[in-house]
């Protein structure tokens, strides 16, 4: 049973600006998703917006760095942080066989016995995170909700060790994740700054070093030094020169830079635009991938694979 301490039981509200941004096409911020091209940036309005770091009664989990390696045999190991700061450690036993129950995939609802499942059998009290330390961090997941997931393969054989943040709701008993990314063979990168800064904070707490995270290049902006690509290649041009996998990309100027079938495009809620890998053997929708293109998850997610995605909270 975890005891919370007292300053967990008020509520907390940080208040972020989000400073809006214009398309290429000279679009102004109050514009909307336009389906009838692929151009179109999609940006919003300045506004300041309450950012709510109030931890309801019943929420245990807060954080978890989860690694999952299937070659060379199955491990998982990880930590996670509960609400009352204390940060745990989980590591599978050697030579355990591998235990289909321990690899639930994070999902937009999930039980706290879901969670805890793979790590409540062997969990190692490491430290305790100050409480304005902790909030920080929660007030910086709740911002990256509004970010844009773009991945890319990596790491061959390396495994993926995935950066989670939950909310939970107290109505239905149920956590949602926010991806704030992940590093491995599967790498993944949220586009909002505030989500490298919560994944930073949990690398350390593993002690893990992040070898294999996403690593992106400038291929927007003035003074880029943009080249000829071969067309058809899926390569753009980097501001260094370089030709590179548009999913390599912080941003891309236009979502038809994006190459179809193989890339879609995502833009998140300050207008700019991304390219990530799409399903090749489904319709990719924000009903089958939205959580995959989201960090909010699905429920942030409109728009189609032909006009593109926008990751965005419609009601709040």
């Amino acid at each position: 049973m975890i005891v919370r301490p007292a300053w967990l039981l008020g509520s907390s509200l940080l208040f972020v600006a989000c400073g809006g941004s214009v398309s290429s096409s000279g679009t102004p911020d109050s514009a909307t998703p336009d389906s009838g091209t692929t151009d179109t940036l999609v940006a919003v309005v300045d506004t300041a917006v309450a950012i709510d770091t109030a931890i309801p009664s019943e929420q245990k989990l807060l954080f978890e760095a989860s690694y999952v390696n299937y070659a060379w045999g199955f491990t998982y190991s990880g930590i996670y942080v509960n609400a009352a700061g204390e940060v745990w450690s989980y590591q599978s036993k050697d030579g355990a066989p591998r235990d289909p129950s321990l690899e639930v995939s994070v999902k937009a609802s999930m039980t706290e016995a879901e969670i805890t499942a793979k790590y409540a059998s062997s969990a190692k009290l490491l430290t305790t995170v100050p409480k304005d330390v902790l909030l920080a961090k929660l007030a910086s997941a709740r911002e990256a909700e509004r970010g844009a997931l773009t991945e890319s393969g990596n790491c061959a054989d390396y495994g993926v060790i995935t950066y989670v943040a939950w909310r939970y709701d107290p109505g239905s008993g149920q956590y949602a994740p926010t991806r704030l990314g992940a590093d491995g063979d599967a790498a993944s990168r949220n586009s909002s700054p505030s989500a490298e800064v919560v994944v930073e904070w949990l690398a350390s707490l593993t002690g893990r070093e992040r070898t294999c995270k996403l690593e992106t290049i400038n291929c927007t902006g003035s003074g880029c030094r943009l080249s000829e690509c071969k067309p058809g290649s899926g390569q753009v041009s980097a501001c260094d020169g370089t030709c590179v996998v548009a999913g390599r990309c912080d941003k891309v100027s236009s979502c038809s830079v994006c190459q179809k079938p193989y890339q879609v495009c995502v833009v998140d809620d300050v207008g700019d635009a991304h390219c990530t890998y799409g399903a090749s053997d489904m319709p990719v929708t924000c009903a089958t991938e939205g959580d995959r293109l989201c960090a909010g998850g699905a429920s942030w997610c409109s728009g189609s694979a032909d006009a593109g995605f926008l990751c965005h909270k419609f009601v709040h």
